[in-house]
Parts: structure tokens; sequence; C-alpha cells
């Protein structure tokens, strides 16, 4: 796995997560 790839799942993840939150 490239940095960038892991880069961007990780702010992906991050993303996921801020809109679960943000969704209750």
């Amino acid at each position: 796995m490239q940095p960038h790839q892991f880069h961007h799942h990780h702010y992906t993840i991050h993303c996921l997560h801020s809109m679960e939150l943000n969704g209750d």
C-alpha cells in the first residue's frame, strides 16, 4: 500500500466518522 493511498483511506474514515457523529 502506498503512502498516498493510506492517507486517503485514513481521511475517508475520518470523514465518515465525522458525518456519523454529526448525523446523530
